[in-house]
């Protein structure tokens, strides 16, 4: 097994050389290797908070190196991860942070790169390292590491003190929470159980059936999540299927339904009575919904792999609700997936909102009359939200809007994420 500095720099050079995705680098790297416990979060925090941090490091970096070109890219994510260990973290010693970074530059470097690296990182320690100033242009891209066009974006949609608080708090650590299985236990019982195992718990106050993890172990490994008495997922997930409130003995399609929280969530509050048709795009994922299913003990949901563009004629003026949680950009959960921060530069928008637009209307064709069709997304671009509901509208006068709403990191505490409810007119 492979030292945790050594594995933490083989994910960071993977998710920016190989253009792969962090979480899916991390899992597989870890799983692979065997890392579980303290070395598994250490790992975490190095390649997460590096790839997060990155364009402040760059820019700290590239003050005390002349030729950018010259780098190769091992030793540049090496000098990335040693600046990270050295600026954003309090428990590292600065020296181990420069031995370390030396020692893999000796690994993955030629020649003179590991005097290199050692020159650059006690450089920068020795020097003064210069930061924009709340006036500059580039102000609020280095401080917080977005890049210049997703700060304009928010910005422009947000107001420029708003659009910084959103930055500031896409960086803070997210919320883990909880929901509990209903059908198999309540909170409080919950709440008694996790604690036991040590796992430090609260209700929240934000859904009925929701729990703040506050401090306790890999909470998937353990014997109450395996017996299906809770599910992770986000408050705002959450509320997103209360938004919806499917009731019992209702037919409801889900049509991007991967990897199952909302699908799940809906079973429970429909007490497993009526039927829920669960689509995605893949095999694999449509699998993620199914073992969920199972594992909560939940028998109403009909799994199946399809693309939700197309219309199933069968289900046409049949659904009393539709559940469409959108493919998106994913501006709402960067504090779990802080590479989206940069990939959102290669991110064709004008694809995505067609794929968008095609799937709100395809979805609309399933309502009943006076049915209810909720459209969500994780992200906080209005281009693929409001946007998208109001043209929606716009074109189809057989439709109104019931509610509309976004939750924002900064002033609501979790995940980013947009909801909006219409319904089908009892009338033509």
């Amino acid at each position: 097994m492979m030292d945790c500095r050594t594995a933490a720099l083989k994910i960071i050079y993977d998710t920016f050389e190989n253009d792969s995705f962090l979480n899916i680098a991390y899992k597989n790297l870890t799983e692979k290797e065997g890392y579980k416990g303290r070395d598994a979060s250490f790992i975490k925090e190095l390649s997460f908070g590096t790839v997060k941090h990155k364009i402040t490091i760059d820019h700290i970096i590239f003050q005390f190196v002349n030729n950018k070109k010259k780098i190769s890219p091992y030793i540049l994510n090496i000098l990335r991860l040693g600046v990270y260990q050295l600026f954003f973290t309090d428990k590292i010693p600065q020296s181990a942070a420069v031995n370390e970074s030396v020692k893999l530059a000796a690994k993955f470097g030629k020649g003179a790169e590991k005097g290199f690296v050692n020159a650059v990182l006690r450089n920068i320690l020795r020097g003064k390292i210069n930061m924009p100033k709340k006036t500059d242009k580039d102000y609020l891209s280095v401080t917080y590491s977005f890049t210049p066009s997703m700060t304009g974006a928010l910005k422009k949609a947000y107001g420029a003190d708003f659009a910084e608080e959103i930055m500031k708090a896409s960086n803070e650590p997210a919320e883990i929470s909880v929901r509990v299985n209903s059908l198999k236990t309540n909170r409080d019982e919950l709440i008694s159980l996790l604690n036991e195992k040590g796992i430090e718990a609260e209700k929240s106050e934000k859904t009925p059936h929701g729990i703040k993890i506050l401090t306790g172990a890999n909470l998937q490994n353990t014997s109450l999540y395996k017996n299906g008495y809770f599910t992770v997922q986000d408050t705002a997930s959450q509320l997103a299927a209360l938004e919806l409130c499917p009731k019992k003995g209702e037919c409801v399609l889900d049509l991007c339904a991967s990897p199952g929280g909302k699908t799940t969530y809906m079973a429970e509050l429909m007490k497993n009575e009526g039927v829920i048709y669960a689509y995605d795009l893949y095999e694999k994922r449509i699998n993620s919904v199914k073992e969920a299913a199972e594992r909560l003990g939940l028998s109403i949901i009909k799994c199946e792999a399809r693309n939700s563009t197309e219309v199933i004629e069968e289900f046409l003026g049949k659904a009393d609700k539709v559940l469409l949680d959108a493919p998106c950009s994913g501006w709402g959960v960067i504090r779990r997936k802080p590479d989206i921060k940069y990939k959102s530069e290669n991110t064709d928008y004008k694809e995505l909102t067609l794929v968008q637009k095609e799937l709100i209307r395809t979805a609309s064709k399933y309502l009943k009359r006076g049915a209810e069709l909720l459209y969500s997304t994780c992200t906080l671009n209005k281009g693929e939200n409001e946007k998208i509901v109001e043209g929606f509208l716009s074109e189809n006068e057989d439709f109104e809007l019931i509610s509309m709403k976004t939750y924002f990191p900064n002033t609501d505490g979790f995940d980013g994420f947009f909801v909006s409810k219409i319904r089908r007119k009892t009338e033509e």
